[in-house]
């Protein structure tokens, strides 16, 4: 979790059927070339490595649980206006046993977008690529199948998923959601992409998982539920909650932004029940990133 400016971290086991979470204070490491203030964002992670842009001065790789890390070299300079935006992501290369870190520039006066791509093995970026302009609906890529993804709306209108190939280094076709409405955010569970939609007019919550990947036949409805007791409190549930992970025995792991408040929510499909398991301070900015503890080491190739 991150508030911009503290890093906390919660374990959630996957197996359990929800309960108690501790709360856990990161050391976030502060260098010369680290600052010890501004914003800390959270902008992907990959096999226990967390990626973090502090104060949009360094960008860097950071194993929480060894407390390894690596500073990157500053990516290349590209114009940055009020119609400009950053997307970025993480994710390993298994043809070249790299780990790449994407940092895409969006400029809707040009109609453009431009990627930045650092290899961890060179320990240098590149630019890769300039495509053709989409709306990207989220900043933070999602990695599967040796591509990271995006949620995006296409100029001529409709939804897709944007993918990049970390091997080939280049975008792929996009993907197909599986019908069209408004899709609102991705997740990766049980290593397959999953979307969630609130269907126009209802307060109802649908979790849809691409069972075998690019084909939109295999789009398959995982979960549904409705969301009547936030619904009552909010003009519209779908800018309130964004899910986080699904557990293994049928719940839903949310985090609720309304209010002025940020909320983790358990959720429960079977008994169809709400718990706030953590409560963050008001007014804060803050955003959430799943990472699984591990070994790896930022410094694996140098």
């Amino acid at each position: 979790m991150e508030d911009y400016e503290a890093l906390e971290s919660m374990k959630v086991d996957v197996h359990g059927a929800g309960g108690q979470f501790a709360v856990t204070q990161l050391n976030f490491p502060v260098t010369k070339s680290i600052p010890d203030y501004g914003y800390r964002v959270v902008v992907g992670s990959c096999n226990g490595l967390v990626c973090v842009e502090v104060d949009r001065e360094a960008i860097v790789l950071w194993n929480p649980c060894t407390r390894d890390f690596k500073v990157l070299p500053k990516p290349p300079r590209v114009i940055n206006s009020e119609f400009s935006y950053v997307f970025n992501g993480i994710g390993y290369d298994s043809a070249s046993d790299d780990y790449k870190v994407i940092r895409g520039f969006s400029d809707y006066l040009a109609k453009k977008i431009m990627i930045h791509i650092f290899s961890l093995k060179t320990g240098s970026w590149r630019t890769v690529e300039d495509i053709d302009y989409v709306t990207l609906v989220m900043r933070r890529g999602f990695f599967l199948n040796r591509a990271l993804h995006w949620l995006c709306n296409l100029p001529e209108g409709g939804s897709r998923i944007l993918s990049f190939d970390l091997e080939a280094e280049k975008f792929q076709k996009t993907i197909p959601l599986p019908y069209d409405d408004w899709f609102f955010d991705l997740l990766i569970h049980e290593n397959c992409l999953c979307v969630l939609a609130c269907p126009t007019g209802t307060n109802t919550f649908n979790i849809w998982m691409m069972k075998e990947y690019g084909v939109q036949e295999s789009w398959t409805e995982v979960l549904q539920f409705s969301l009547e007791k936030y619904a009552s409190h909010y003009d519209d549930c779908r800018c309130y909650f964004t899910p986080l992970c699904i557990l293994e025995n049928g719940v839903v792991f949310i985090d609720e932004i309304g209010g002025g408040q940020h909320l983790m929510v358990l959720s429960n499909l079977k008994e169809k029940e709400f718990k706030h398991v953590v409560e963050v301070a008001k007014n804060l900015e803050f955003r959430t990133v799943i990472y699984r503890e591990t070994l790896v080491s930022p410094d694996v190739h140098t």
